[in-house]
């Protein structure tokens, strides 16, 4: 009976954290860093931020991307990547279980804010 029900959280874990949103326009920052909030404005600790290329074919690609960088927010939300030469455009990948994953296209612009992510609960 454990391992049935083992079984089951597992299989309902993956599926939580398969969702995905991916933001097809491409959002202006001044650089790679910034803030991940839930739909309460409040900080969300240990999400792990994925950098690596985007594809031509942005926003539909493969799972199969290779990884450039990665962070984790602190507990103020906060996450920083540094940037890297011939790594453009900028593709960021926002996961943590319990919410849907969130995908962003980004374009460094000098005169934009830093990066406020909202990451909603997946259903």
């Amino acid at each position: 009976m454990k391992l049935v029900a083992i079984s089951i959280l597992l299989a309902v874990s993956s599926f939580l954290c398969a969702q995905e949103t991916i933001v097809e326009n491409p959002i202006e920052a001044r650089n790679l860093k910034g803030i991940v909030l839930d739909s309460n404005s409040a900080p969300i600790i240990g999400v792990s931020v994925t950098f690596f290329q985007c594809p031509a074919t942005y926003p539909h690609f493969q799972t199969e991307t290779k990884i450039k960088a990665l962070a984790k927010t602190n507990v103020k939300g906060k996450f920083s990547i540094e940037e890297r030469r011939g790594s453009k455009p900028y593709c960021l990948r926002f996961q943590r279980d319990g919410f849907t994953q969130h995908v962003i296209k980004v374009h460094l612009v000098p005169s934009a804010s830093d990066l406020r992510i909202i990451l909603v609960p997946a259903t």
